[in-house]
């Protein structure tokens, strides 16, 4: 038995080697139709090292760069879903790159297998340039001055009086060149309604800072960095007061011949702002005479003032409101004219009434200087021309016309008016013609004698 055991084991050697080998050639092809090899791609992230050197060395930064590589795979059927980008391994040094073109830069990819050595028959980079492109950037830093932005308005009648304060008043943005040209300013977006007049008008918060564009929206970037990012503000809350504009005078006096008429002002009325205690009474800004010196003009003229220079102590302009103040100064020749005296117009003070008065004159004239549209309405009744006969016995005098002045008119010939004034008294006439009479009958005999020689 054993003869035959090991004569079956010996004997035909070669023969029975190649019915094994066909035996389990025979056995792969059918083992592979019932479960073929494939090759499918599997998408392994990638990672990059070494950025903190390269922003170190270089003073740069990668903004952006493929996140995965394609790796081909061969495994069986059965074996696919196993086949994962977790059995490999994908780095890219970002130190090891061609500079150039920071758009453009090309950096290598070390692929390799971690894992799956019975789920993998095989794989290979499907690429044949082992590099991939990424874009970098020059990293620099820019001051920004810290800015308000309000959410809503403060109550009404307040204002956020003088200038809001940060401290600290700068924040630092650091990040990618290209990034900068996005970011317009760093604010503080802050809600100004719960804001009161409060101690002394001072309001004093902590509040955040963010990067903002050119609309205001906020800038959310995780390659820029904003330090600090917050700040504390400090604000005066005052109150508004519309206050009248007023022109005190002017000084100096217009050339000969003319006169200062009057004056217009625009604005007249300005907006100011300051502490309650400060502007709750005020009602006028008053600019004074020297302000507005008219000697010598001829014409109108206009003057350009800056009203701040006339604010009281605590009192500032609110914005908007236009810190130039005109002042138009309005200035007219002046006419003459020589307007006739009727003696019907001169009245009499202190006329005895047993007297008889009679003016005797030639043709009487005033000389008024005035405005030409006033000249031109004036009325002799309207100054009242008068002569004082109070200490007048009977006689004939030259007696001085007195003429009330009038606003707006200057009388040159008014201290050279005189008239003649004749004052009789009509008892003492009557009298002496009576004594007259009287004498003059005595001489006349009351019964006359005929002579001889009449018939």
């Amino acid at each position: 038995m054993k003869a035959k055991i090991k004569s079956f084991f010996t004997k035909n050697i070669p023969l029975k080697v190649i019915s094994l080998i066909l035996g389990l050639a025979v056995w792969a092809i059918l083992a592979n139709s019932q479960d073929p090899t494939i090759t499918r791609t599997v998408n392994v992230p990638i990672t990059y090292v070494n950025a903190d050197l390269l922003e170190k060395n270089e003073n740069r930064l990668m903004l952006s760069g493929p996140d995965t590589v394609p790796i081909n795979v061969s495994v069986r059927t059965s074996m696919q879903n196993r086949a994962t980008a977790s059995l490999f391994k994908c780095t890219a040094d970002l130190t090891d790159h061609n500079g150039g073109d920071l758009s453009n830069q090309r950096v290598h990819v070390n692929v390799s297998q971690v894992g799956g050595t019975n789920i993998v028959l095989d794989w290979n980079y499907s690429r044949n340039d082992p590099n991939i492109t990424v874009v970098m950037d020059e990293i620099v830093t820019k001051n920004y001055p810290v800015e308000l932005l309000p959410t809503d308005n403060l109550t009404e009648g307040l204002v956020l009086g003088g200038s809001v304060t940060f401290n600290p008043a700068t924040a630092t943005v650091r990040g990618p060149l290209s990034k900068f040209s996005n970011i317009t300013a760093v604010k503080a977006k802050v809600s100004l309604s719960e804001f009161t007049e409060g101690t002394g008008g001072t309001f004093t918060e902590t509040v955040k800072l963010a990067m903002y564009d050119g609309n205001d929206r906020v800038i959310e970037d995780k390659t820029l960095t904003l330090t600090p990012d917050e700040s504390v503000m400090t604000a005066i809350v005052s109150r508004v007061q519309t206050a009248m504009v007023k022109l005190a005078g002017t000084t100096g006096t217009v050339a000969p011949g003319y006169r200062y008429v009057n004056y217009t002002l625009s604005p007249e009325r300005i907006s100011v702002y300051g502490l309650k205690s400060v502007v709750a009474d005020l009602s006028e800004i008053t600019i004074p005479e020297s302000a507005v010196d008219i000697t010598g003009i001829t014409e109108d003229r206009e003057y350009t003032l800056n009203i701040i220079d006339y604010l009281p102590d605590g009192v500032r302009l609110l914005d908007g409101t236009g810190y130039e103040i005109k002042v138009m100064v309005h200035v007219e020749p002046l006419v003459t004219e020589e307007v006739p005296i009727d003696v019907n117009d001169i009245a009499r003070e202190g006329e005895n009434e047993d007297y008889l008065y009679e003016y005797e004159a030639e043709e009487l004239y005033l000389k008024v200087t005035g405005l030409e549209e006033d000249v031109k309405v004036f009325k002799i009744s309207d100054v009242f021309p008068t002569v004082d006969v109070s200490e007048l016995e009977p006689g004939t005098y030259d007696v001085k016309i007195t003429v009330t002045g009038k606003k707006g008119y200057t009388f040159d010939n008014a201290d050279s008016l005189f008239i003649r004034v004749t004052v009789t008294d009509p008892a003492a006439e009557s009298t002496e013609e009576e004594e007259s009479g009287s004498e003059e009958t005595e001489e006349v005999p009351t019964s006359p004698q005929m002579t001889e020689e009449e018939p």
